[in-house]
């Protein structure tokens, strides 16, 4: 008796259930990530200044406030959040709870859009198995806000039949995005062009005047303050009115990292990583370049170009910033945060027309780079790598006579000892060779399996007497489908999406911050003056009311300068050594991290203890559980 088979096809629910499944899975895992997760110095910067900002305690490019180092959207969002729900850890994570379902509820729309109910389905569950980006869109920092602005402005302008008043909201979007984080301006020209491209002049022309009205509206506002986002990136000679807001000539940034070329490759290989079904889905889409009319016919084409070059521009816009600034090097894995669902999007609208029959050359390079992307997966993955093939193979031993080895008592020799002893090869060698080794022959295996996959269904398809032409389907093609499948088998785990990120943590961080902002709230009167070094994050200070803190410390030594004029750097909102000492020996309070206590500073309070001129209060409790010395020593002055 024949059976049926099920075509999954057509049952409607079945996807939108395995959906919300999905939905689920997400988070319930964001919901442990934002109550562990340590705060870092840019989501208690964003939090803090935001409030100070619009509770009225400082301005917006304020000279000498505290350092607005973005555009005024980024502090004032979360700061009105606050000022609505109240200040504290918990109310801007959850906001970014908040975001993430409006994030992923748009990048389901566009999916099921672009491609279907099945694409959308898949979307969602790509980014609920994937750990590392759940943390970067838990912590209450721009990246959750910004996807989750760019995803709707898309949402209400991507493909045909989109009305006019969807267009305008979506440029007023997109526009208000590039006043949240200044990185993201190439999105405008390229939105504009496209909404002209796709819906004509009319759409076209309204989305330029929204865009450019909304900017220059804020652009009078906070003028010329907001001016001061772009001295960060465009040196004054080519606009010499920036030169006011630029960093002094004389003066050193104390954070200046000089990192090797091998890091760079590593934050590169990492960033990949992290993100690699979505980045690997869009480099796999251009490698086979889609077939035009197949696009055109699906009303596809413009969407995928048009995505296309904002990935690309995107990516090149932050690889510039990380790679030849310096200032953060390892800032691209969650740059791309901001718009790696991008990918995705490459990958949904042009798979149903990728190109099956590839010539020779296209083939050769799609095989290097899959090979290439393997092995750099392998090369950035070494701090989670255990024991790879590498490691194997210089565990075997060897005769010694084999070698030409006389010396020693045992027969055998270890194939690890002839190389540190013949080549001087040391651990941390094998260490960053072993998992790129292991991660080569990984894509060999995974040629091997599109090779054996593409014999089977060739000599199933002519079992059954189906046409010949999809046998000419070229093994490159089997390749990278089956280097997106294991990558989707391989997100969740520690090699790809599953790995530590910095700020992993346990316990429950809400209370543990709350309980050393309120014990601080206790013992520090109002109106006095704060000097800070109680970590990388301020956010304890959102817990203690009417106090006069010194601004250029919420940035610790990001904003810290060597040399340099005092009263020139703390109009930006910067800060030095002689501002430091003034500051030390001023305040009416100091909160210093345990950590922190040592070297220089350590001697000057002790001394200052002996002359009575301070006097230690008891500690506050752990900040955070994960990490000793996490308590905040407090001194106060003696008047």
């Amino acid at each position: 008796m024949k059976t049926k088979s099920i075509n999954f096809k057509h049952i409607l629910w079945l996807p939108i259930l395995l959906s919300a499944l999905g939905l689920c899975a997400y988070f319930g895992q964001a919901w442990v990530y934002t109550h562990q997760l340590e705060s870092n110095l840019d989501e208690g910067a964003y939090l803090y200044k935001g409030y100070l900002f619009v509770t009225g305690q400082y301005k917006i490019y304020q000279a000498y406030g505290p350092w607005s180092n973005h555009m005024p959207l980024s502090f004032l969002i979360p700061g009105y959040i606050q000022l609505v729900f109240g200040p504290g850890l918990d109310t801007g994570r959850y906001f970014m709870l908040a975001l993430a379902f409006c994030t992923l509820a748009g990048v389901w729309v566009l999916s099921r859009r672009l491609g279907g109910e099945w694409w959308a389905t898949a979307s969602i569950w790509l980014l609920a198995i994937n750990p590392v980006l759940i943390k970067m869109y838990s912590l209450a920092v721009s990246q959750g806000l910004i996807a989750c602005m760019l995803v709707w402005s898309l949402v209400l302008t991507i493909g045909p039949g989109r009305t006019i008043r969807e267009i305008g909201v979506g440029s007023l979007l997109a526009s208000l995005m590039v006043l949240t984080r200044i990185n993201m301006i190439p999105a405008l020209p390229l939105l504009a062009v496209y909404i002209l491209w796709q819906h004509g002049w009319k759409s076209g022309w309204l989305a330029i005047l929204i865009m450019v009205v909304v900017q220059a509206s804020f652009y009078v506002y906070y003028w010329p303050g907001i001016l001061t986002a772009w001295a960060r990136f465009v040196p004054p000679k080519f606009f010499p009115i920036l030169s006011y807001w630029a960093k002094p000539g004389d003066a050193i940034p104390y954070w200046n990292p000089t990192t090797p070329w091998e890091n760079k490759w590593l934050t590169i290989f990492r960033t990949i990583r992290y993100h690699f079904v979505f980045m690997v889905g869009a480099i796999a889409s251009w490698l086979v370049w889609p077939l035009k009319d197949k696009l055109e016919q699906e009303g596809k084409y413009k969407s995928f170009i048009f995505l296309s070059g904002l990935l690309i521009s995107l990516v090149i816009a932050h690889t510039w910033a990380t790679l030849t600034q310096g200032y953060c090097v390892f800032c691209l894995e969650g740059y791309l945060a901001f718009f790696s669902f991008l990918g995705w999007l490459v990958l949904v609208t042009s798979f149903s027309s990728w190109r099956k029959e590839l010539v020779w050359y296209q083939q050769m390079i799609i095989y290097t780079v899959i090979l290439v992307l393997a092995a750099g997966i392998g090369y950035a993955a070494f701090e989670d790598f255990r024991q790879g093939i590498l490691n194997l193979i210089l565990n075997i031993s060897i005769p010694r006579f084999l070698i030409g080895f006389t010396q020693g008592t045992t027969r055998l020799v270890n194939l690890r000892a002839i190389l540190e002893n013949k080549f001087y090869l040391d651990n941390r060698m094998f260490r960053r060779f072993d998992p790129m080794i292991t991660g080569l022959a990984l894509g060999l295996v995974i040629l091997f399996l599109a090779f054996i996959a593409r014999i089977v269904i060739r000599y199933r398809l002519s079992k059954h007497g189906k046409e010949v032409a999809p046998h000419t389907t070229s093994l490159a093609y089997y390749s990278l489908v089956f280097l997106l499948l294991i990558g989707v088998l391989l997100t969740p785990t520690r090699y790809l999406g599953g790995g530590k990120i910095n700020y992993d943590c346990s316990g429950n961080v809400f209370r543990t911050y709350r309980e050393a902002g309120e014990y601080l709230a206790k013992v520090i009167p109002e109106h006095s003056s704060i000097y800070w070094k109680g970590g990388l994050s301020v956010v304890p200070l959102l817990y203690i009311r009417n106090i006069r803190i010194f601004p250029p410390q919420i940035n610790a030594n990001y904003s810290y300068y060597l040399g340099g004029k005092s009263d020139e750097l703390l109009r930006l909102g910067l800060w030095n050594e002689a501002l430091n000492e003034q500051w030390l020996n001023s305040a009416d309070f100091l909160l210093i991290e345990a950590r922190y206590y040592r070297g220089n500073l350590k001697d000057e309070i002790k001394n200052s203890l002996k002359l009575k001129q301070l006097i230690e209060l008891p500690a506050t409790p752990e900040q955070v559980t994960c990490r000793p010395a996490s308590q905040i020593r407090v001194f106060q002055r003696v008047h």
